[in-house]
């Protein structure tokens, strides 16, 4: 399978984020059947841009992709990097990489541009990629799932999850990983609920039938959520 890699220690498979010193820093990228949770910060733009190169690498690397969210499809694919392919662009990047002051003193084992290069690739956030034709020229299958603001985000949920199911089975023989993201679960455009209680209660139904469903598979699931205050 292309844009993975064999996990001895774990006996599972490791895919790549699509930022290389990220994966570093997960032991060489996201298990397969893991579901990786993210609270955006303040203006979402760390948050965007992690969701958007996690869909860039998995279409150049040929893996289903499904996408839940409130905006479009096609508004997603707008706003994917194009990946690096000049060996000197690449190490230009890395030379120019400056590691934040939290995690200076973390002792660096591996270097970057050997351990990951096999898995992941490298992308210029600069450059816009023609999405359409890779999806075309690699032959991704995609699934777009729209939530209705008007039905109550239990009903979201509930179909979120059925269209889940239709995209696994109709994916899994084709292509060997799915990359699924659902951006902003639980934010009031994914519907109504009448009391906060409801509220945390549909949300945890719903991880927990999610669980179940990529569990022991080659699926990995990124999910933003809105921040919630205690």
């Amino acid at each position: 399978m292309n844009g993975v890699k064999r996990s001895f220690k774990l006996s599972t498979f490791l895919i790549s984020t699509g930022i290389p010193s990220f994966d570093e820093l997960l032991g060489g990228g996201v298990t397969s059947g893991s579901i990786v949770l993210i609270e955006p910060d303040f203006h979402q733009t760390y948050a965007k841009l992690l969701l958007n190169l996690f869909v860039a690498e998995g279409i150049l690397s040929g893996h289903s992709i499904f996408y839940g969210a409130t905006e479009t499809f096609d508004n997603l694919l707008c706003k994917l990097p194009d990946h690096m392919t000049s060996t000197n662009e690449i190490e230009e990047e890395i030379s120019d990489l400056k590691i934040a002051w939290r995690y200076q003193n973390v002792p660096n084992t591996k270097n970057v541009n050997s351990s990951v290069s096999s898995l992941g690739h490298h992308f210029n956030i600069t450059i816009p990629m023609n999405a359409t034709a890779r999806i075309s020229e690699k032959n991704v299958s995609t699934c777009y799932f729209q939530p209705d603001s008007k039905k109550t985000l239990h009903t979201n949920l509930f179909s979120l999850i059925q269209k889940l199911i239709i995209f696994r089975s109709n994916t899994k023989v084709s292509s060997g990983i799915q990359r699924i993201v659902i951006n902003s679960c639980g934010s009031p455009m994914w519907g109504y609920c009448k009391d906060t209680q409801q509220f945390y209660r549909n949300m945890l139904n719903f991880f927990a039938t999610l669980r179940l469903l990529i569990q022991n598979s080659h699926c990995t699931v990124f999910v933003t959520l809105p921040t919630m205050k205690v």
